[in-house]
């Protein structure tokens, strides 16, 4: 009897060590990084080194993220990548002196002027497709934590590029890491 019980220690521990308390698993939530439907389709970024424009930059996690807070004025930016793709593909999404504040929803709109937030995708260098005044879209940031130098939130537009095709972005979230604003150019 005592040997029986002498083997079933081990037992115990195996499956102490293999089971799975509830706030041991990271959620997906936590997870993401930058996923939305582009078009119906998911689209999340995939970096690759190897063919990466800017590996420094964007490297294996497929983005490239800034925040710069200055007179109580923000700037943001978020390019996330599939380098996988033919031709690369990019959503891009940005702030211009806009102040950013966790749980506040903004309105996507043309262009990069003072006091806004808009965002675009492009589909190679040349194909872009931006948001006109007819379409719209909606940024909410959802985290913004200064000390961790991470932001999150979720986005959701249209676009058209100059032949009038749109594009139809879903579902955004992202959940990323930045850097203080440095000059960088998309291409």
């Amino acid at each position: 009897m005592k040997q029986f019980f002498h083997k079933l220690i081990p037992l115990f521990f195996l499956l102490q060590l293999f089971s799975c308390k509830e706030n041991s698993i990271t959620s997906k939530e936590d997870q993401v990084v930058f996923e939305c439907l582009v078009n119906g389709k998911t689209y999340q970024a995939k970096g690759n080194p190897s063919l990466s424009l800017y590996p420094r930059l964007v490297g294996q996690q497929g983005y490239y993220a800034y925040y710069q807070r200055w007179q109580q004025r923000d700037n943001f930016g978020l390019v996330a990548y599939d380098l996988t793709a033919q031709p690369t593909t990019s959503i891009g999404i940005f702030t211009n002196n806009l102040m950013l504040e966790v749980g506040k929803t903004y309105d996507l709109v043309p262009g990069n002027t003072d006091g806004s937030a808009t965002a675009d995708y492009m589909a190679g260098k040349e194909d872009k497709y931006t948001i006109i005044s007819s379409l719209r879209g909606e940024l909410t940031i959802t985290n913004l934590d200064e000390q961790e130098k991470t932001v999150g939130g979720t986005f959701w537009y249209d676009a058209v590029n100059a032949e009038g095709s749109k594009v139809e972005i879903r579902e955004g979230r992202f959940n990323v890491s930045y850097l203080e604003r440095i000059w960088f150019n998309r291409w």
